[in-house]
């Protein structure tokens, strides 16, 4: 018996349609969809972007008008780098001379607690023979403390006399303490050495207030 030819043609067209209609919606799916997801992704190997360099990061600079002012004094870099901590916003000569004996006194503490470690070390020390000089400092550093106090005193009042000679004698106590060494550098050398030209760094600002 042959085979019915016509009853195998139908299924083979249906099979031959289910086939191209599958590769059709193949075809048919939008190629970019993944890689639109891939272009939005990160590589997995880049690197990490460079955090700012803390050089790069900006720095206050000292107001053109403080600058100028310290300018008057003999020690104008001493006078803008003591006074950098104590910066109130305000350029006038008045506030500056407020902060630069702010900057006076917190180094005429610092001295202090300086000379009340030399005046305690053992006897057996090289520096021992020196603790009465030590302490004598320390008399003259806390005298130096109420000067400048006295002399933030009358800045409110504009008394120019006292502000000077209260600035005069915290000159003074600082040399005062330098000259018991007779000539000899001792650990304070470096604080009464300072601690004179920042006086004389307020007597030159003192000096611009009118």
């Amino acid at each position: 018996m042959e085979p019915n030819n016509n009853n195998q043609i139908p299924l083979l067209i249906s099979l031959f349609s289910l086939i191209f209609f599958n590769y059709a919606q193949a075809v048919c799916v939008p190629r970019n969809s993944s890689t639109h997801l891939l272009q939005r992704s990160p590589p997995p190997n880049s690197p990490p972007k460079p955090s700012p360099s803390p050089d790069s990061a900006p720095t206050l600079s000292m107001d053109p008008s403080i600058k100028k002012i310290c300018e008057t004094t003999d020690n104008p870099d001493l006078c803008v780098s003591s006074i950098a901590p104590f910066l109130s916003g305000k350029t006038d000569p008045i506030s500056v001379l407020e902060m630069a004996i702010n900057a006076a006194t917190q180094h005429a503490k610092n001295a202090m607690a300086m000379a009340s470690k030399l005046s305690a070390v053992p006897k057996a020390t090289t520096d021992s023979a020196n603790a009465p000089l030590f302490e004598d400092c320390k008399e003259m550093y806390s005298d130096a403390l109420d000067n400048l106090q006295s002399a933030m005193d009358a800045i409110p009042s504009r008394d120019i006399g006292t502000i000077n000679s209260m600035l005069s004698a915290a000159l003074t106590d600082f040399v005062t303490c330098e000259d018991g060494f007779s000539g000899e550098t001792s650990p304070l050398s470096p604080y009464d050495d300072k601690g004179t030209k920042m006086a004389s760094n307020c007597l030159a600002i003192a000096s611009l207030i009118k």
